[in-house]
């Protein structure tokens, strides 16, 4: 349970970042 609360409280910036470089990228 706890890997998955960490999991959770970092898809937030990893999902930024993950935006951000698709924008980039396109």
């Amino acid at each position: 349970m706890v890997l998955l609360g960490m999991l959770g409280a970092a898809w937030k910036p990893i999902h930024l970042v993950w935006r951000c470089t698709a924008a980039v990228v396109e």
